[in-house]
């Protein structure tokens, strides 16, 4: 990825900067926050020790062994409908959650970090906030649909050349996925699907990258903990991310462990 490509920031008020600037080049935007910049844009089911090989398998077990514990309004159409459900619950897929929403990303990357001591796996690793520009991504993957995102619920030609076994597309393709659960509506999340192939490059490697992809990044403990209080101070945490009780926990363990 070209250096101009890169944005390092030091504060909120940066970050807000940046998203404004990008904003203005890619027009739709797309962020992902990782806690660690050395993860890569890799969707769960090509990362070890997985293969997109295993994708039927797991579909199929997952498919005949969540009956009991599904909602009776679940119906899902197709087998895209069962990935969603899938990647909302942890199971590999081929999809990578994204956010239409620039401070969900940002919060993700720093609210969720294992960084309260130097014994954490995130202690002294930077934060990347990864920006897509989707239209421009799907124009490169040959989506005949170029002035807006496609929803893969009701999108005939992305479900026949994106399914399972096919190798034919060559890119990741931006979608808007059902929204079935309060996770999406909260985070306001959409999706890349990755082709069922392997041998496709990391987002971030592709040799067209730099048309469709920037990084915002940010270095540093000391800078990522200002960050982290002053996104508290405008009201984010984890309960904004995660409703649920579990969520809430956690926040309350940072906030009361803060004030102590």
């Amino acid at each position: 990825m070209n250096p101009e490509n890169i944005i390092e920031i030091n504060s909120l008020t940066d970050f807000v900067q940046a998203v404004n600037d990008i904003n203005k080049d890619f027009g739709t935007t797309w962020f992902r926050g990782h806690e660690n910049s050395e993860y890569t844009l890799t969707p769960s089911l090509f990362r070890n020790p997985f293969t997109c090989d295993m994708e039927n398998d797991f579909l199929v077990h997952f498919q005949s062994k969540s009956i009991p514990y599904l909602k009776s309004s679940f119906n899902a159409k197709n087998e895209y409908e069962w990935f969603f459900l899938m990647q909302h619950f942890g199971m590999p897929t081929r999809l990578l959650d994204w956010t239409s929403s620039a401070i969900t990303a940002l919060a993700f990357s720093v609210f969720f970090r294992d960084d309260s001591n130097e014994s954490g796996k995130h202690y002294e690793k930077d934060i990347d906030i990864w920006c897509l520009a989707p239209l421009k991504l799907n124009r490169l993957a040959n989506i005949s649909e170029t002035t807006k995102i496609p929803s893969i619920t009701s999108d005939d030609q992305i479900q026949g050349v994106y399914k399972t076994g096919s190798k034919v597309p060559t890119y990741p393709v931006a979608i808007f996925g059902p929204l079935n659960n309060e996770r999406i509506v909260a985070q306001k999340g959409v999706f890349t699907l990755y082709p069922f192939s392997e041998n496709i490059p990391k987002l971030e490697e592709n040799e067209k990258a730099n048309e469709f992809l920037k990084k915002i990044t940010l270095k540093g403990q000391n800078k990522i903990n200002l960050v982290k209080n002053e996104l508290s101070v405008i009201g984010m945490s984890e309960t904004s991310l995660f409703p649920d009780l579990n969520h809430l926990s956690l926040e309350l363990r940072r906030e009361l462990t803060q004030n102590s």
